[in-house]
């Protein structure tokens, strides 16, 4: 249906409407998706969430790499969720583009044809931790993820932007032992 006017909202609510259900059975295919295409980066992200396999069927020589980068290490392997993703009792709404986040509870609003994608993170402790900032699905780059008592410990995949979201002033960053925290840059996190 890449031709039809709202083929993407049809594929997205009949994809959306069956994996909660279907997830809990088998991983859920989505279908493949052009990364050249006007809704390509869309299809993206519909895929970081999926669950299921992510594959394109572009034209030799058409793919966009950065509409998958998002989806990928730089090893190119996958960062896939283990089943469809679902919403916790508490967490964190994490605006992927904007990289800000905030409790949940609030409202949105898109424009018309327009996309956000919304991360809703579990807590550890007083954070939300998102992972890897450049990557839809980031906080899968955590290879450990232990809370503290005054913070947590987090152990990522490979490097790269590392972001998490919380309402206490941050007294503390240490990067493999040296203290960064006057390199962190602050975007916010709304209580």
């Amino acid at each position: 249906m890449p031709d039809a006017p709202d083929g993407f909202a049809e594929h997205l609510i009949q994809n959306l409407y069956n994996a909660p259900y279907h997830g809990y059975f088998y991983y859920c295919d989505w279908d493949m998706f052009w990364t050249c295409h006007a809704d390509g980066e869309k299809h993206a992200a519909l895929r970081a969430v999926s669950g299921g396999p992510i594959y394109c069927s572009d034209r030799v020589g058409e793919t966009k790499t950065q509409v998958l980068e998002p989806l990928a290490y730089r090893d190119g392997r996958i960062l896939r969720m283990e089943r469809s993703g679902l919403p916790a009792d508490q967490y964190c709404c994490y605006d992927w583009q904007a990289g800000t986040g905030h409790r949940e509870g609030s409202d949105f609003e898109l424009e018309k044809d327009g996309y956000r994608i919304y991360l809703l993170l579990p807590f550890c402790g007083d954070a939300a931790v998102v992972g890897l900032a450049d990557k839809y699905m980031g906080m899968l780059a955590l290879e450990s993820l232990r809370q503290l008592e005054n913070g947590f410990l987090a152990c990522v995949h490979e490097s790269g932007s590392f972001a998490f979201c919380t309402a206490r002033k941050v007294a503390g960053l240490t990067v493999n032992g040296r203290d960064r925290l006057k390199d962190m840059r602050r975007k916010g996190c709304r209580r």
